[in-house]
C-alpha cells in the first residue's frame, strides 16, 4: 500500500526494498465471489516473467491465497534458481466474508500502534469474532492488541488477562496457528515473565511460519531483555527484511542497534521511519532514546517534546520526557512532567514503571525503587526490560536492584551493558 500511489518505477521499488522480483495485483470483488490477477516482475528490468488470475468465493479466500502463494513461488523458483519453497499454511477453513474484512481492518488499525488505533482494532477483531467464532487470527490479532495496550493504556493485569485468554483461543480453533503462538509468547514475556515458556512460543511461531515478521520482531524483544544482543538484532533483521516499510518493525530494528552501542545506525533509521511517517511517536521517543543514550540530552529533549506533543501526552512520552529533564540537570522540570503524570494518572493509566524511570532520572532512589515495586507487583510489561534500561543505570549498585532482577529470575549485568 505504500506504493499504491506512488510514482517510483519498478527498478527504483526493487532496489528500495532490496528484492529481485516484485509482485502486483489487483482485486475485484462482486457479491461473494472474489478474483485476484496477480503478475510476477523482475524489478531490474520492468519485465513481466508471468501471470495468472483466481476466482473464489470470498469465504475460500485463505485457500486463494495459499493457491497464488504456491503458484508465484514456484514461479520464481523457475525463473531465479530459488531453493524450494517452504509453503506449509496455518488454517484453510473456510472463513465468513465480512469477519475476514472486519480481522484486515482489525490489523490495519493495529499497526498504527497508537492508543485509538489500538482500540479500533479491538473493535473490529471482536466483530470479526462475533461473525465467526471459529475464526483463530482474529483471536489471535485480539490478544496482540490487548498486549501492547498494557504498556500505557490498560492496567497490565486487565490487559495480560484479556491477552492470555484471546491467545489461547486462538490456539485452541488452530494449534498451528503462527500468530497466536507469537502472541502467546509475548504475553508469557511481558506479564508472566515465564522466560523458557516464552522463548519456547516464540520458536514454535517462527517454525510455523518464518515468514512472519511480527515473530521475529517479539522474539526479538525477548532476546534483547536476556542480554543476548547480537541475536536480538538478528531476529529484528529479519523482521524488516520480511516488512521493510512496517514503522513499528524499523523502530524496533534501531533499539537494537542502540542496544549494541550502533548509534549512527539506531538515529538514521528512525530518521527514515520518520520520513515515512512523521507522526510516529514511537520512532519519535526511540530517537530521542538514541541521543539519550549518547549523552546528547538537548536533542533527547527536543525528539521527547515531539513525541509529547503529537501524542498529547502520552505516558511513555511524558515520562521519557522527564527522565531526560532529570539527567540535563533541570529539576524544575523534571518534577513538572512527575506533575503532569500525576495529574494524567487521574484520568488515565500511568505505569508505575514510567514513574520510577523519573524519579530515577532526578536522582531520588527511594522513590523510585517504591515505585518499581509497584510496577513489579502489578507485573507491568515493562519490567520485563529492566536489566536492559539504561535509565535505571543509577539505581544498579543498590541491592535492592539486584534483589528485583533476582525475583523476576533475571541475571545482574554491569551498568550501560
Amino acid at each position: 500500500m505504500h506504493y499504491k500511489r506512488a510514482s517510483r518505477t519498478a527498478p527504483e521499488i526493487g532496489r528500495e526494498l532490496g528484492v529481485d522480483t516484485l509482485i502486483e495485483g489487483t482485486v475485484q470483488r462482486v457479491g461473494d465471489r472474489v478474483r485476484i490477477r496477480v503478475q510476477l516482475i523482475d524489478s531490474a528490468s520492468d519485465r513481466h516473467l508471468w501471470a495468472k488470475s483466481y476466482d473464489h468465493e470470498l469465504k475460500d479466500v485463505l485457500v486463494l491465497q495459499s493457491s497464488a502463494a504456491r503458484d508465484i513461488a514456484e514461479e520464481v523458483q523457475g525463473k531465479v534458481g530459488s531453493p524450494p519453497p517452504d509453503l506449509r499454511t496455518t488454517s484453510l477453513n473456510p472463513v465468513k466474508p465480512g469477519a475476514y474484512e472486519d480481522y484486515l481492518k482489525g490489523r490495519y488499525f493495529w499497526n498504527k500502534r497508537t492508543e485509538d488505533g489500538l482500540k479500533k482494532s479491538i473493535d473490529y477483531f471482536e466483530q470479526a469474532i462475533s461473525q465467526d467464532p471459529k475464526f483463530a487470527a482474529a483471536y489471535a490479532g485480539l490478544a496482540g492488541s490487548y498486549s501492547i495496550l498494557g504498556s500505557d493504556v490498560l492496567p497490565a493485569r486487565v490487559a495480560s488477562a484479556k491477552a492470555h485468554a484471546a491467545a489461547s483461543k486462538g490456539l485452541e480453533l488452530d494449534p498451528t496457528i503462527a500468530e497466536g503462538h507469537a502472541e502467546l509468547g509475548l504475553v508469557e514475556f511481558y506479564y508472566d515473565w515465564d522466560w523458557p515458556r516464552s522463548e519456547q512460543e516464540f520458536r514454535r511461531a517462527i517454525e510455523l511460519n518464518p515468514n512472519y515478521a511480527t515473530a521475529h520482531q517479539w522474539y526479538g524483544y525477548y532476546l534483547a531483555a536476556m542480554g543476548r544482543f547480537p541475536e536480538a538484532l538478528e531476529e529484528a533483521r529479519k523482521a524488516q527484511q520480511i516488512d521493510p516499510l512496517s514503522l513499528s518493525i524499523n523502530t524496533t530494528l534501531a533499539g537494537r542497534y542502540r542496544d549494541l552501542h550502533q548509534y549512527a545506525q539506531a538515529i538514521d533509521l528512525n530518521r527514515r521511519t520518520l520520513e515515512m511517517d512523521p507522526t510516529f511517536v514511537p520512532a519519535h521517543i526511540a530517537l530521542g532514546a538514541a541521543y539519550e543514550d549518547q549523552g546528547i540530552w538537548l536533542q533527547a529533549v527536543s525528539e521527547y517534546q515531539k513525541a509529547v506533543d503529537l501524542s498529547q501526552n502520552n505516558p511513555i512520552a511524558l515520562a521519557s520526557l522527564g527522565s531526560a529533564y532529570g539527567h540535563l540537570g533541570d529539576q524544575a522540570a523534571a518534577r513538572k512532567m512527575i506533575a503532569r503524570l500525576q495529574e494524567a494518572s487521574k484520568h488515565h493509566y500511568v505505569s508505575a514503571f514510567d514513574m520510577a524511570t523519573v524519579f530515577a532520572g532526578v536522582g531520588d532512589s527511594d522513590t523510585a525503587f517504591q515505585w518499581l515495586e509497584k510496577a513489579y507487583a502489578q507485573r507491568e510489561s515493562q519490567m520485563a526490560f529492566l536489566n536492559i534500561t539504561r535509565r535505571m543505570d543509577p539505581l544498579r549498585s543498590d541491592p535492592r536492584f539486584a534483589d528485583l532482577l533476582r525475583r523476576m529470575g533475571l541475571s545482574v549485568r554491569l551498568a550501560s551493558n
